[in-house]
């Protein structure tokens, strides 16, 4: 009997033990303040930062984290949720 290979086409889950801190409080303020100028100006950094934390998050992750296309921003994907809770067990 032959061995079967493993299925190269499934996606492995993103390790979540090696997320930076940073990138997580940058997606919390993100999704608190609505908007990537006034996280930029609550964390301390340019807007162009704050969107590459978030990029950089997402790529961590495998997927996008905010639906910002419409007026209601929303949590998106299978990470939805992350940052409050991140945010409830996480706060100063």
């Amino acid at each position: 009997m032959v061995p079967r290979e493993p299925d190269r086409t499934a996606t492995a889950a993103p390790d979540m033990t090696n997320i930076p801190t940073e990138l997580l409080r940058t997606l919390v303020t993100l999704v608190e303040l609505r908007s990537f100028t006034k996280a930029a100006h609550a964390l301390g950094m340019t807007q162009p930062a704050v969107s590459a934390q978030i990029k950089r998050l997402q790529v961590l992750l495998g997927g996008e984290l905010l639906d910002t296309t419409s007026s209601a921003w929303q949590d998106r994907g299978p990470h939805r949720g992350c940052g409050s809770a991140f945010r409830t067990r996480h706060r100063a």
